[in-house]
């Protein structure tokens, strides 16, 4: 690191954007403050599931990122900025360090294109090269005064097993002339694993620039470290303002030989060590929570968690739902969808209206089911501000005045009788509304309040669970069996694509249940065992 056709275009977009969240289920450590929720920031986040390279650079790569530093400088000590080593492999970011001769390494770098200011959260999944050289994820200004560590780590037992265990998170402010720098350099900022070197694993490094005078610094999830106002400018370099400036994200190597030992080209050319591999990096910013409320009704359980663009989360023990009244594309209304319809109209059944007086745009949905209490899950929101969303279910009006910003995805729960066979929806828009989307609806059968649903497997409906089960192999070809271990005999294993669309179902005859990819085309799916959700990837 430095020390010192538009609906075409748009579901282009948004497939885009769906297959790329690899972070789904993962909450977001951080406190975003009260009355306020935690909005994706998708012009700097990414999951690398794509492939690129030198010469073949495709948009998901160049509309974020330079594989550069952010001005012409080439790196410090022996390093060598190069954009060849910097590349993707369909699911991941490579940070690639070579030999260069004459002592040098070639390095990758990516720099962002878009800028991030306070308040946000940024974090990174990430493994470290066993190398000498430092693996770096920050931040800074076009000005290089402002820079934020989130983390700078050493792999290499070379470089001295200390540094090996250790995970620098610290911060520089800086004076350019006459060249000064300030850094905190005590033992707080250098976080400890336990003796485990940090290049052996996978690690979530995140970090909450809450304002310009506070840092909180997050690994695996846990806050680990806070940083405030006496530790920030202390030296007053910044003239008082603190970290204030927008900044640009920055992730690379460097071969720091001004203070560190160098890397032999022996090393460099180790291509089983030489690699900073990045699974995702994610951005988000608080945003004031909109709209929402169960109009009185007690036995209505809401809660809101922020999907950023992501439509492809497989929810433990819900079944997505997709069928509709209307043919065309569920999901939107506009004004050629206005007033109410008498449900007989399709199926011999009366009144869906129910007397509910909803005004403006109104949309159907009816869902067979059997008799029962239903948890409904409906995500509403798009890339444009929606207003007034409305949702009845069986003469209840459940979700009223539900309101969404640009770019902001929200989900609201209820609890609904069914009685007849039938579970019917009503969606409209009310006075001051134009259009509403919905994004997805999922649906699970309870024997006890919402709020108990996922009690039993230690997890709430605010916090979508994140896997530990293992597949193998994972990746996995399309002419392999990929084998799901401590499957549940008698249960049923479902494979959903990158768009939640079922793609195979099996019933679980085995405890390492076997399953054919053939006829897969390659992607990333999610395999849902155990009331857990697995992803994989099928090359």
């Amino acid at each position: 690191m430095k020390k010192n056709y538009f609906l075409l275009y748009f579901i282009f977009l948004l497939c885009g954007s769906i297959a790329a969240q690899d972070w789904n289920g993962i909450p977001v450590p951080a406190n975003p403050g009260n009355g306020m929720t935690w909005q994706l920031q998708d012009n700097v986040s990414d999951s690398f599931n794509y492939v690129s390279s030198e010469g073949n650079r495709p948009a998901a790569f160049t509309s974020k990122w330079k594989p550069s530093y952010i001005n012409g400088w080439t790196g410090p000590g022996s390093t060598i900025f190069n954009a060849p080593q910097a590349w993707t492999n369909g699911s991941q970011l490579a940070i690639q360090a070579q030999p260069a001769g004459n002592g040098k390494s070639y390095n990758g770098i990516i720099s962002s294109k878009n800028k991030i200011q306070y308040p946000v959260y940024m974090e990174i999944k990430a493994k470290i090269m066993d190398q000498v050289l430092a693996n770096a994820f920050w931040t800074l200004t076009d000005d290089e005064t402002q820079e934020i560590d989130i983390m700078e780590g050493y792999g290499s037992d070379r470089g001295g097993t200390w540094f090996a265990q250790r995970m620098h998170l610290s911060h520089h402010t800086f004076i350019r002339n006459p060249f000064t720098d300030y850094q905190p350099m005590g033992d707080a900022t250098w976080y400890y694993n336990g003796g485990t070197p940090w290049r052996s694993a996978y690690h979530r490094y995140g970090c909450y620039w809450k304002d310009p005078f506070t840092l909180e610094y997050y690994i695996d999830g846990v806050k680990v470290r806070t940083v405030t106002r006496d530790e920030i400018d202390p030296n007053n370099h910044l003239g008082g303002t603190g970290l204030n400036q927008a900044t640009n994200i920055i992730i690379d190597c460097e071969n720091q030989t001004d203070w560190r030992p160098a890397a032999t080209q022996e090393e460099l050319a180790d291509d089983s060590k030489n690699i900073f591999w990045v699974d995702w990096i994610r951005v988000y910013k608080p945003v004031a929570v909109s709209g929402g409320g169960n109009n009185g009704n007690d036995s209505a359980t809401e809660f809101q968690y922020d999907l950023g663009t992501d439509t492809s989360a497989v929810w433990p023990g819900y079944t997505r739902v997709s069928n509709t009244t209307r043919a065309g594309n569920f999901g939107w209304a506009n004004t050629n969808d206005i007033g109410s319809r008498d449900r007989g109209a399709s199926n011999g059944r009366n009144n869906i209206n129910r007397d509910i007086n909803f005004s403006s745009q109104t949309r159907f949905f009816t869902q067979d089911l059997s008799n029962g209490t239903y948890n409904v899950l409906i995500t509403f929101g798009d890339t444009y501000a929606r207003k007034n969303m409305n949702v009845a279910a069986e003469g209840q009006n459940k979700l009223t005045n539900i309101n969404t910003n640009a770019g902001q995805y929200v989900n609201r729960s209820f609890d609904v009788n069914v009685n007849d066979g039938k579970l019917d929806l009503r969606f409209s828009v009310g006075n001051g509304g134009d259009v509403w989307s919905i994004t997805r609806i999922w649906i699970r059968k309870v024997t006890s309040n919402s709020a108990n649903l996922l009690a039993a497997k230690g997890l709430t409906l605010e916090d979508p669970v994140e896997t530990t089960e293992v597949l193998y192999p994972n990746p996995a070809k399309t002419d392999d069996f990929v084998t799901v271990p401590n499957s549940e005999i008698g249960s049923s294993i479902i494979i959903y694509n990158s768009v939640g669309q079922v793609v195979k179902k099996v019933s679980v005859v085995s405890e390492n249940q076997k399953i054919s990819l053939e006829g897969f085309a390659k992607g990333m799916y999610f395999i849902n065992s155990n009331g857990q959700s697995t992803k994989l990837i099928v090359q």
